[in-house]
């Protein structure tokens, strides 16, 4: 990108690592567009215009997002929430507009994998390897203040699997459902629990009416 065309702040220039943008609209009708990138210090570039204009956050020696890879976002007014796979990786909770972060504890230093909402209730994939009880499938309803766990032991097992190389979760698209569909994958292939003994392929999918998942 050309910082002149898109009056992107000089220093964008210095950016290193492939950004990644995502476009989010909070609760209140806020659109905000949000450029990450890993080096030097987590900079962070954000517009609440389209595009039009744009304001940069540096990151700070010592913040807990330093070089972190991050694929999720979610926004709620000023809190945002930040999953990371790779560097200094794990949930990352921003409670003032993005301007700093602070490791989410109870996910430290895994690998948080994927972020998806439906209105306000945000779900979370998260490893940490050779730990079911800290692995799983997690839910929020305060915007990731708190969180709880909602998968079962198998999908626990899979994604604490030191071979687990991707997870995803979705949430049905309808406004208020519980319904929510997960994948696992281990060495590149998509798993899915167990049949008649041996490894499935395919996901999960979380029953509301009973909170047990199938495969």
């Amino acid at each position: 990108m050309c910082s002149s065309d898109l009056q992107l702040p000089k220093a964008y220039r210095e950016h290193r690592n492939c950004p990644s943008i995502y476009r989010l609209l909070d609760p209140q009708g806020q659109e905000r567009l949000w450029v990450f990138s890993a080096h030097p210090l987590m900079p962070r570039i954000v517009s609440t215009d389209g595009g039009e204009t744009w304001n940069l956050l540096d990151g700070k020696p010592g913040a807990s997002i330093n070089g972190a890879n991050v694929n999720g976002v979610y926004s709620n007014g000023s809190n945002i929430v930040v999953s990371a796979e790779d560097g200094n990786r794990g949930v990352f909770l921003s409670t003032d507009n993005g301007r700093s972060f602070q490791a989410i504890p109870q996910f430290n230093g895994g690998i948080g994998w994927c972020l998806e909402n439906n209105g306000s209730k945000l779900y979370l994939a998260y490893s940490m390897p050779n730990n079911p009880s800290a692995s799983g499938i997690f839910k929020s309803l305060n915007h990731g203040v708190t969180w709880i766990k909602i998968s079962n032991s198998a999908i626990d097992g899979l994604l604490a699997d030191p071979n687990c190389n991707n997870a995803k979760v979705s949430p049905s698209p309808v406004n208020g459902s519980d319904v929510v569909f997960a994948g696992v994958v281990l060495n590149n292939q998509l798993r899915g629990g167990t049949f008649n003994g041996q490894p499935a392929r395919g996901g999960f999918k979380l029953n509301p009416t009973n909170n047990t998942w199938i495969v």
